[in-house]
């Protein structure tokens, strides 16, 4: 809730037009408040949930419960909370930005415009994929996630730039723009 730009709104507008189904927001924030009570006036109390700040595994026990998880964030920088469902084996249902492109490279993840009824019909349809289907797709997105964002990758991709600044790069004097020292 530390930002407006995370979707909290226009995912309340979405879960309003999908009977059946829960939400629950994990953390706290400054628009905290005003979801809240938004929640409370649209009589959404009996499907949203609010946990707030939690402790590391209890972040995971949330995880590990729900079906999906959803960020329809119009601006991200490492979406972690995306990177920590794919890790427990969730799918993602996400909007169409950059990191979110970023973070499921090769890898079948919804990516959806900001559009109600799209989402509304999205989420919809997991609801009614079978417990197989989705456990399926949540082991895709862990292993993409073991693959592609491991400390060990990020050091061979790190050495892999490096190498790349000191041995293609000039300055237009004969030298390398980085050197080794």
């Amino acid at each position: 809730f530390r930002s407006q730009e995370k979707g909290h709104a226009f995912l309340l507008d979405v879960i309003r037009t999908v009977p059946g189904i829960g939400l629950t927001f994990v953390g706290d924030g400054p628009f905290r408040a005003s979801i809240e009570q938004r929640v409370q006036s649209e009589g959404l109390s009996d499907r949203v949930r609010f946990t707030g700040l939690l402790p590391r595994d209890r972040v995971y026990e949330e995880l590990a419960a729900a079906d999906l998880l959803v960020s329809p964030s119009l601006r991200e920088g490492l979406p972690i909370a995306v990177l920590e469902a794919m890790a427990v084996g969730k799918p993602v249902l996400l909007s169409d930005i950059p990191p979110h492109r970023e973070v499921c490279r090769g890898i079948p993840v919804p990516l959806l415009p900001q559009d109600r009824d799209i989402w509304a019909t999205k989420i919809a349809w997991y609801a009614s994929r079978s417990p197989a289907s989705l456990r399926a797709e949540g082991l895709a997105n862990r292993q993409n996630v073991e693959e592609a964002f491991t400390l060990r990758r990020m050091h061979d991709e790190y050495s892999r730039l490096y190498d790349a600044l000191l041995n293609g790069l000039g300055n237009g004097n004969g030298r390398t723009a980085v050197e080794r020292v």
